[in-house]
């Protein structure tokens, strides 16, 4: 689109006709393309002693801590050398690798689609983690996640030659943090990502809790607290199908998840408080971290109803409505 209304000015032509028409022209040349297979190389924070299996996500293939061949290799530690100026801190050295191989019409493509399927795996593998944890007090005020991303992504040909002399990384990035290594943890982790994995395939509205797990993963790979909060809260109003709706709404489909539902509406009533005084006021509290892991407490069983889906419901909006009913749980 971007593109589209400067050609479409070029030609003298940016009105609602001449724009639709650089839109589709640009449109027809993009799906013209042939498909191309790529490989994402990244890193993960998973100690290498523990054995991931591959992961097949429709067409893409995603294998941790295989032997990247030598031809991978020097092309990425060339790139990475050079990517080190886009990052605060020192890559990681004790990392797994991973490779994520793509099918996609161009490098952009290629490079959005890989992350975005590893980062949906990594986000079950967290929410799994995460779930054992209900509070937490910590001076330092990490991430709540435990497995994240290397900083550096490079994007490579079939061959091992890069694809773009361009780099994804991540701006947040200060420093490694310790691999999970936790043996027991990951046998059990690795099962319930199947199960879900399993259950999105004849999902009703799959694509949508795609995204749900997604934007869970990624706002609690957040060091800003008060960032991650807001993040989870847009989330929770996502699942509720409350996102243009009064925050009571959101706290009264929430709540009905709970068997002592008038102690969860005024846990959330408060937290639906915290979250407007710092969205229109900036109103920062030194409480953030227990005020996100109450959030957290109360979000994941939403996330969950709606993966497991036992009611058969087959949209976000039929899902809410239900939510909505104003019955005693038995």
């Amino acid at each position: 689109m971007n593109r589209a209304v400067f050609s479409a000015a070029r030609d003298k032509a940016l009105d609602p006709a001449g724009l639709i028409k650089h839109i589709s022209r640009n449109e027809a040349e993009y799906l013209g393309q042939v498909p191309t297979r790529y490989r994402l190389q990244t890193s993960i924070s998973i100690v290498r002693s523990i054995n991931i299996p591959e992961t097949r996500l429709g067409t893409v293939v995603l294998r941790f801590g295989k032997q990247i061949p030598k031809s991978v290799g020097q092309h990425r530690a060339n790139l990475v050398e050079e990517a080190r100026q886009s990052i605060h801190g020192d890559p990681p050295t004790n990392y797994t690798d991973v490779s994520v191989f793509v099918t996609a019409r161009s490098e952009q493509e290629g490079g959005t689609r890989a992350l975005d399927m590893l980062d949906f795996v990594r986000s079950i593998w967290n929410l799994h983690i995460n779930r054992g944890h209900s509070w937490r007090w910590s001076s330092n005020r990490p991430a709540i996640n435990k497995i994240f991303l290397g900083p550096i992504h490079s994007l490579h040909k079939p061959d091992g030659k890069l694809a773009t002399e361009s780099w994804w990384y991540d701006p947040s990035y200060v420093e490694p943090v310790d691999p999970f290594g936790d043996r027991g943890k990951s046998a059990h982790m690795l099962t319930f990502a199947s199960k879900i994995r399993a259950k999105l395939t004849r999902h009703p509205y799959a694509d949508q809790l795609q995204t749900a797990i997604l934007r869970y993963g990624r706002a609690l790979d957040s060091r800003d607290l008060h960032d991650a909060f807001l993040r989870l809260w847009g989330l929770l109003e996502l699942l509720t199908d409350t996102s243009f709706q009064d925050n009571g709404v959101t706290v009264r489909r929430t709540a009905f998840l709970f068997a002592d539902r008038d102690r969860a509406v005024h846990i959330l009533t408060h937290l639906a408080d915290r979250r407007n005084r710092y969205v229109h006021g900036g109103s920062e509290t030194d409480r953030i971290e227990s005020l996100l892991f109450l959030l957290k407490r109360h979000l994941e069983p939403m996330l969950l109803f709606h993966i497991n889906n036992h009611f058969g419901f087959e949209s976000l909006a039929e899902t809410g409505s239900f939510l909505s009913l104003d019955v005693a749980l038995p």
